[in-house]
C-alpha cells in the first residue's frame, strides 16, 4: 500500500477544520492540494463540453434513427466497454504510467467528437458512424477512468475523502448547470456541430491541464508469471469479504437497472409524454443538476448528523416516488408539462448525491491504494450491469407503452426493493457510524 508520505500537499491540517466550517474553509483546505486542485479543473472543464453535447448527441441519434429502441442502442453502446473491460483494465493500470493514460485518453476522446463534428458537416454521418464511435470514446474512456480513479485516492488525505466528494461534485455539477443552460441556444443557433467543437476543445485542455500537473508517486509494477491474475483476483475477494458493500452494489444494481430509461429515453418522453421539442431536454437537465448541485453542498454542510444507512436508504426511497410522479403530466393538465417534470428532476437530483457520496467515500477509505483501480472498475461493472439490459428491455417496451405509464411502474418497484433491502442486516450495519465521514478507514482497520 502507499505510504502518506507519497501524498502530494499534505501541509494542510485537516484536524483544524470541523465540521462547522465555512465553503470558504472548506474549499481551501481542498484547494491547498495542488494535484487534486488541477484534476478538478481539469474534469470541470471537461465536464462542461461533456454537458454541452449530451442534449445535441442525444437529440441527433433520435432525429437520425428515429427509434426508441436505437437510442437503447447507442446507450448500450455507451457503457458495454465498462462493463466487458472494467474487470481486467483496473488491475492493468498498475502496470502502466498513469499520466499518460489520462491524457492520451482526454486528447482521443477529443479527436473522436471532432471526427463527428466532421461528418455531420460534410453531410456524410451515418448511424453507424455515431455507434463505431460511441463504442471506441466509450473504451477510451474505460481506461481513463481507471487512471483516475487510482491516483485520486492519493491526492487528499482520507479526512477530506467526504468533502472532496461533495464539493467537488458540486463544482463539477455548476459546469454541467452552465453547460446544459447554453446547451439549446447553441444547438438552436450556431448547430450541431458546433456543440461538439465544443466538447472537444474541453477534452483537449483537460488533457493539456493534466499534462503541466505534477501528480502524486505511483509505483508501476513489473509484469511477472502470475502477478497480474493475481491482482485479478485480489480485487474480486476484497469486495466479496466485505459484506456491506456487496449489499450496497445488490441495492444499486436494481436502482440503476429501473432508472435507466431516464438516461436512456429521454427523448422519448420528452416529445412522446411532455410534447415538446429538444429544448426540454435541457431544461430537464438543467432541472437535475441543480438539484445535483445543491445536494452536494448539503452532504457537506448536513450529511455528519445522519448515518450512511438514512444517507442510503430515504434518498432512495424519494427518488422512487419522484419517479413515478413523472407520468403527472399525463393526468395534471393545469400545469404545463415541462413544469412538473423538471420539479421532479430537480427533487431526485437533490437525492442522489447523499448515495453518490456514500458509495464513493465507503471505497475510498476502506480499499487499499494497489487495488482501487481494479475494485472500482468492479463496482463500476456490477452497478452497470443493469444498463445495458434495461435500456434494451425498456427500449422495446416504450414502443408499445407510454413511457410515463412505465415511469410509474418502475418507481414504485423502486421503493419496494429499497425497503426490502432496508431490512437486510449487512445494510442496517451502517446506522453504527455517526455518519458517513465516520466510516473507518483501511489504517484503521488495519491498526485494529
Amino acid at each position: 500500500m502507499i505510504s502518506s508520505s507519497n501524498k502530494i500537499g499534505r501541509r494542510c491540517n485537516y484536524s483544524r477544520i470541523n465540521g462547522g466550517t465555512t465553503m470558504y474553509k472548506d474549499l481551501k483546505a481542498l484547494g491547498s492540494h495542488k494535484a487534486y486542485r488541477n484534476m478538478l479543473i481539469a474534469r470541470t472543464i471537461s465536464r462542461f463540453g461533456d454537458s454541452i453535447d449530451v442534449v445535441a448527441f442525444s437529440w441527433l441519434v433520435y432525429e437520425i434513427t428515429g427509434s426508441a429502441a436505437l437510442l437503447g442502442v447507442v446507450y448500450i453502446l455507451n457503457i458495454l466497454p465498462n462493463l466487458i473491460l472494467s474487470p481486467f483494465i483496473g488491475p492493468l493500470v498498475n502496470y502502466l504510467p498513469t499520466k499518460p493514460l489520462l491524457v492520451i485518453g482526454d486528447a482521443l476522446r477529443g479527436v473522436f467528437v471532432i471526427i463527428i463534428a466532421a461528418l455531420y458537416m460534410t453531410g456524410l454521418l451515418e448511424p453507424w458512424h455515431l455507434y463505431l464511435l460511441t463504442l471506441l470514446t466509450s473504451t477510451v474512456e474505460v481506461f481513463a477512468m481507471a487512471a483516475k480513479g487510482a491516483i485520486f485516492q492519493l491526492t487528499l488525505p482520507d479526512e477530506l475523502y467526504m468533502k472532496a466528494n461533495s464539493i467537488g461534485n458540486s463544482i463539477v455539477q455548476t459546469a454541467q448547470l452552465i453547460g446544459f443552460a447554453l446547451a439549446g441556444g447553441v444547438v438552436a443557433i450556431l448547430g450541431v456541430e458546433v456543440a461538439f467543437l465544443i466538447d472537444a476543445a474541453t477534452f483537449l485542455i483537460s488533457a493539456l491541464m493534466i499534462l503541466v500537473t505534477l501528480l502524486p508517486n505511483r509505483p508501476i509494477r513489473k509484469f511477472e508469471n502470475g502477478d497480474y491474475l493475481e491482482s485479478l483476483k485480489s480485487g474480486y475477494r476484497f469486495i466479496l469479504n466485505d459484506k456491506t458493500l456487496v449489499s450496497i452494489l445488490g441495492l444499486c444494481l436494481v436502482f440503476n437497472f429501473l432508472i435507466t430509461p431516464i438516461n436512456a429515453l429521454l427523448p422519448v418522453y420528452v416529445k412522446e409524454t411532455l410534447s415538446a421539442t429538444a429544448s426540454a431536454i435541457g431544461i430537464l437537465s438543467v432541472a437535475i443538476t441543480v438539484g445535483s448541485l445543491l445536494g452536494g453542498l448539503v452532504v457537506n454542510h448536513f450529511g455528519e448528523r445522519y448515518t450512511p444507512y438514512q444517507c442510503l436508504i430515504v434518498p432512495l426511497v424519494g427518488v422512487g416516488v419522484l419517479y413515478a410522479g413523472l407520468s403527472l403530466p399525463l393526468v395534471v393538465h393545469f400545469l404545463p408539462a415541462v413544469l412538473i417534470a423538471s420539479l421532479s428532476f430537480f427533487v431526485i437530483g437533490l437525492m442522489l448525491p447523499f448515495v453518490n457520496v456514500l458509495l464513493s467515500t465507503y471505497m475510498m477509505k476502506r480499499t487499499p491504494n494497489e487495488i482501487i483501480a481494479h475494485v472500482g472498475g468492479l463496482v463500476g461493472m456490477v452497478v452497470m450491469v443493469s444498463n445495458p439490459i434495461g435500456a434494451g428491455f425498456f427500449g422495446l417496451i416504450s414502443d408499445k407503452m407510454n413511457i410515463g405509464t412505465l415511469f410509474v411502474y418502475n418507481g414504485i418497484a423502486m421503493v419496494a426493493f429499497t425497503l426490502l433491502f432496508a431490512t437486510f442486516k449487512t445494510i442496517r450495519k451502517l446506522n453504527a457510524y455517526a455518519s458517513i465521514n465516520d466510516i473507518p478507514g483501511i489504517k484503521q482497520n488495519e491498526a485494529a
